[in-house]
């Protein structure tokens, strides 16, 4: 079987990642802010679950090795970065820092999005076991199967606040997330070829549109990172529904030129999203200190403007530590070729 690229998938994960620099700019308060918060994480777990692979010939070992050099390395230099940013802006050395270096608590230093690598390393982990020994057996309906589970105990985690260490508390929410990834990446190649493909998608939609609006307006604001869901159903509803409505866009997007745009940001997403806080820490400070953030239209303009020169700064170095320092920016080795495209809309 050969490993099949998705355009709108790609382009997906490109926006999500100037959302997440562009969300963090945002104050809690607020509807931007709470429509991306609603879905964008999940979206992202989604998505590793709409792309997993597992090569057969492939052993256990090596692909843990691969996610661990793809994820857990960059996320140690990430931690590092956190210390020295906490040092220069006066932070603690006590025992609560150990505890976040380590993500004991399932909390980060200072750098809080390095959570999402560990988290997502964490979901690849139990997958890979599970497939590795699922081998021939019927994964789609295992996989239907385990999602509903993995969203069952995160529920019950979060409804009775049962602590577990490293933050796999959050990652059986997200195990939820990875496998309905899977799931939809198994629904589109079964029905992009049918004669009811483009009536179908449309209709679907809007009905999530309309699902993701309600869930996102009814509930509070919610952020996987600490542990904060509002209504836990109403989450997972705006999580799916909001990333099946960002892929439906996506899917437009992918037929503009200029959506070379966010899969080169998607390119750069793992360094970008390690690193983007340091710098964001200080412009909030500043932008304070100016006493903006009362100015909520100017503030949302800035923002943006922000996010942009961002990262266009990061292109030209992440375009370099590719080249020399491959292992901080997630790609410890050459990519494959790509074999296929595929475009949803």
């Amino acid at each position: 079987m050969k490993i099949k690229h998705f355009d709108f998938i790609d382009i997906a994960r490109g926006l999500g990642t100037f959302l997440v620099v562009f969300g963090h700019l945002l104050n809690d308060s607020g509807y931007t802010n709470k429509f991306i918060y609603s879905f964008h994480i999940p979206m992202f777990f989604i998505t590793s679950g709409f792309i997993f692979y597992l090569k057969e010939e492939t052993s256990v070992f090596d692909n843990i090795k691969s996610k661990f050099l793809r994820l857990i390395v960059p996320s140690i230099f990430f931690i590092i970065v956190g210390i020295v940013a906490q040092f220069i802006t006066g932070g603690d050395l006590s025992l609560p820092m150990l505890k976040r270096i380590t993500f004991w608590n399932g909390i980060c230093l200072f750098n809080d999005p390095i959570w999402y690598f560990i988290v997502l390393f964490e979901v690849y982990l139990v997958y890979i076991i599970i497939y590795s020994l699922l081998k021939k057996r019927n994964k789609t309906l295992i996989t239907l199967i385990l999602g509903g589970i993995f969203i069952v105990l995160g529920y019950l985690v979060d409804r009775y606040k049962i602590f577990i260490p490293f933050g796999f508390n959050k990652a059986l929410t997200a195990l939820g997330f990875f496998s309905v990834g899977i799931i939809f990446r198994e629904i589109y190649l079964y029905i992009k070829d049918k004669y009811y493909y483009k009536d179908l998608m449309p209709f679907l939609a809007k009905i999530c549109l309309f699902a993701w609006f309600v869930a996102t307006m009814i509930n509070r604001r919610p952020s996987m990172y600490v542990n904060i869901y509002g209504k836990y159903y109403l989450f997972l509803i705006s999580g799916v529904a909001g990333s099946f409505v960002f892929f439906y866009l996506c899917g437009f997007i992918s037929k503009i030129k200029q959506s070379k745009i966010f899969k080169s940001i998607s390119d750069m997403s793992v360094f970008v999203i390690g690193t983007h806080y340091v710098p964001i820490w200080y412009f909030k400070k500043a932008m304070n200190k100016f006493g903006l953030f009362g100015r909520r239209k100017i503030y949302l303009i800035i923002s943006i403007v922000f996010t942009v020169v961002l990262l266009l700064i990061y292109a030209p170095i992440c375009k370099f530590l590719d080249k020399k320092f491959p292992l901080v920016t997630g790609k410890y080795k050459r990519r494959v070729k790509k074999n296929e495209t595929c475009n949803v809309s």
